[in-house]
């Protein structure tokens, strides 16, 4: 997962199906939440989602952008319209099938 910033994040979230995923580096569920998403990066239904991450501490323009309180938070976008925000720490299925339901809802 590419760790974009206030700088890049235009360029960077550009994708037509895009996971931002929020975090801090002192953030445990954010740490236990990372071999999740990389399970789900690797996902043959997500193969064509672009994954990037930013720490919503050094970088508050995107955080404030997305109403982002707490983390770790995903956002889902399609086509630049937010889909899907999940606060907190949620189990691979239920981030599967948020993820799925918000990208593609006829197939979720």
């Amino acid at each position: 997962m590419k760790e974009i910033t206030d700088a890049t994040f235009q360029e960077e979230t550009r994708a037509q199906n895009l996971i931002i995923k929020f975090f801090t580096p002192n953030c445990a569920p954010c740490r236990i939440q990372d071999p999740i998403l990389q399970e789900l990066e690797n996902d043959p239904d997500l193969r064509d989602v672009c994954w990037v991450k930013i720490n919503g501490v050094t970088n508050p323009q995107a955080a404030t952008s997305f109403g982002v309180t707490s983390v770790p938070t995903l956002i889902v976008l399609h086509e630049g319209e937010k889909k899907e925000k999940l606060v907190g720490h949620f189990p691979k299925e239920h981030l599967l099938r948020a993820i799925k339901n918000a990208l593609f809802p006829r197939e979720g």
